[in-house]
């Protein structure tokens, strides 16, 4: 028998399955299809597609809603984003042609959570194999959010994926572990109400590929197109995830050529290297550059402030060893910074070629006020302090990026963007405006030079973007009655009062009333035409 014919019985067994687990119940509890736009989900989507077909082709009342959900994490490599978007527009139109119930959507993280603002606005580090924080706000915060709407609607729900066994052992003994005797569904890992569905588990690498190469889109898509599209670069896809616990089973995205485009979790970026090296892509090279740099600067003091977001401190253990040559400490490599080893004399000194700074812990306040230096200045890093009584070493963490940092990583997202803008007929945002908004919000917090934004927004052909404030969070109406009346009377504006008004809220606590005048001025200078 020929692969071709394997394929064939292999499609008609998941169809029938399909078919099968849609007509299974009476509840018509509503099917959620996880799309990230790659071959797995691709396939996975078709195949309930051209099942819904048939079944109404044969008569059947379609009464279970279908909806085939993305991910958009907002930095996806921009050629999947153009599929997706693609695709999802085709599914509703061919949807409404062949009266299925049927719907598409993409879903995005909060605005207020997105990489950009994270990083910009918070001055988050960029992830790695150690703090990643990007999937949970990225991906699964946003679908796990989507799904509960669906459940708090429907009572329950089922998830439909593209996961195959044999892809890896772990992701196996996921799959096996909510597995249910004798169904084809298996336990969601933190939602109670919520199973899932893989009609394609029994499918190999192979099959999904031939599938792509061989079958026609049931929406009117071009599947060779995506054939090729991993041809040419030959990787794999972004996995879908479902909780925390999926995501350390899996490998990082940014081994992938599906995944988010300025990935650093990974050393070295595979999802744009790979286009970029066919010869087709080489307008991507202002990101891959952008995400080279980015990586780059993640350890780098000159980015980074020296104390947490919430304003405290925090030390690092420097581990003291011993060789042939007598005692040193040792600062191990952490992404682009090499491994320093700073040598101890008899007398408990540092070397002399060294720059680093050896301070006994009761007298940093002292060094630090001799010396004019705060938590702010990148010097911090050069310290090391020593423990006496338990003859121990440490240094100061890093914190978020500093100001100068966040507007470095803006001023080069910007200037990435107009370089691959260049020449294309659709130009697309690496960054978006209600993004922006946001920065300036936490900007303002942070006494911040919001108006250095809108002059790197205007270098880089973009426009300025305007703050629009939340009103004070007074939900009574006599409220907002009453201090309109007062400040007519005083000809004064109430947005910006109410603005106002917000922040001093905000700011309760004696360290950060400090800024109070800073963030009166900046909330003016930004809506200078409401006063």
């Amino acid at each position: 028998m020929d692969k071709l014919n394997t394929l064939n019985i292999k499609i008609n067994k998941a169809i029938a399955n399909i078919k099968n687990q849609y007509l299974s119940d009476e509840e018509n509890y509503p099917w959620l299809i996880g799309y990230s736009g790659g071959k797995d989900s691709t396939c996975t989507s078709q195949l309930v597609f051209k099942a819904l077909i048939e079944l109404k082709e044969a008569g059947f009342c379609l009464k279970r809603k279908v909806v085939i959900y993305s991910s958009d994490t907002m930095i996806e490599n921009p050629l999947v984003k153009e599929i997706v978007s693609n695709n999802i527009d085709l599914i509703n139109k061919a949807s409404e042609k062949y009266n299925l119930p049927v719907e598409a959507y993409i879903l995005k993280p909060d605005k207020a959570k997105t990489f950009w603002v994270n990083i910009i606005g918070r001055g988050y580090p960029n992830p790695n194999t150690n703090f990643r924080w990007c999937t949970d706000r990225l991906k699964i915060e946003p679908a796990n959010s989507f799904v509960k709407k669906n459940i708090d609607e429907s009572g329950e729900v089922i998830i439909l994926l593209g996961v195959r066994q044999g892809e890896s052992s772990t992701r196996d003994r996921v799959i096996n572990s909510r597995s249910i005797d004798g169904e084809n569904l298996s336990r969601h890992p933190s939602l109670s109400n919520a199973f899932v569905f893989s009609p394609i588990k029994d499918f190999e690498t192979a099959d999904v590929f031939m599938y792509l190469n061989q079958m026609v889109s049931p929406w009117g898509s071009n599947n060779k197109e995506l054939y090729f599209f991993y041809e040419e670069s030959g990787g794999g896809e972004c996995p879908l995830f479902l909780s925390k616990e999926d995501k350390t089973s899996s490998n990082s995205c940014g081994n992938s050529r599906l995944g988010c485009w300025c990935c650093t979790v990974v050393e070295s970026d595979k999802s744009l290297s790979g286009f970029i090296n066919t010869g087709w892509h080489d307008d991507l090279q202002p990101l891959l550059n952008f995400r080279n740099w980015l990586f780059s600067i993640r350890d780098d003091e000159n980015y980074r402030s020296f104390y947490r977001m919430n304003g405290s401190v925090y030390t690092r253990k420097v581990e003291a060893k011993y060789d042939d040559d007598g005692k040193y400490l040792l600062i191990p490599k952490k992404g682009k910074k090499k491994e320093i080893i700073i040598r101890i004399d008899e007398d408990g000194k540092f070397s002399e070629n060294t720059n680093f700074i050896l301070l006994e812990v009761d007298k940093m306040s002292e060094y630090l006020k001799q010396n004019n230096l705060s938590f702010k200045n990148k010097e911090m890093a050069k310290i090391i302090l020593y423990d006496k009584i338990n003859d121990e070493y440490s240094r100061i963490g890093m914190g978020p990026y500093n100001e100068y940092g966040r507007l470095e990583i803006l001023k080069k997202l910007l200037v990435a963007e107009k370089l691959y803008n260049e020449g294309r007929k659709k130009p697309i945002e690496l960054i978006s405006d209600s993004e922006i908004e946001e920065i300036k919000k936490l900007w303002i917090k942070n006494s911040f030079d919001v108006e250095k934004i809108d002059e790197l927004l205007s270098e880089n052909g973009r426009n300025a973007v305007s703050l629009v404030y939340d009103s004070f969070d007074i939900n009574n109406s006599m409220y907002e009655e009453k201090l309109k009346k007062i400040l007519s009377n005083e000809n004064l504006d109430y947005e910006v009062v109410n603005t106002l008004i917000g922040y001093e809220k905000n700011l309760v606590t004696k360290d950060k009333r400090t800024a109070m005048q800073d963030i009166i001025d900046s909330i003016l200078k930004a809506d200078k035409n409401n006063y």
